[in-house]
């Protein structure tokens, strides 16, 4: 884990696993929550039985992102587009 994942986890609290996708595709698993890095941009956070959160300027960065965004998702860009649409997905800014 680099030290912006370890600043990431001290902030978040206990923290279970990492799934490494491909180089630099993370996944962070926490008690309650996941959370996908992107070389080391935090891209999302799926608060489990409550709210999946986008980071609105990186979100859809590039095809790679995109690509293991939909695999942390389970899902298509199209369905996530049409829950960012409904507010079923929230943004942030990072």
């Amino acid at each position: 884990m680099n030290k912006n994942q370890e600043k990431l986890v001290e902030k978040l609290g206990i923290f279970k696993s990492l799934e490494s996708l491909k180089e630099n595709q993370n996944i962070l698993y926490f008690e309650k929550w996941k959370i996908f890095l992107s070389y080391n941009s935090v891209i999302s956070i799926n608060i489990f039985n409550d709210k999946i959160y986008l980071n609105k300027n990186n979100w859809d960065y590039s095809r790679i992102t995109g690509k293991y965004r939909n695999i942390f998702l389970e899902e298509k860009k199209k369905e996530t587009e049409r829950k960012i649409k409904n507010k079923e997905i929230l943004f942030f800014e990072d």
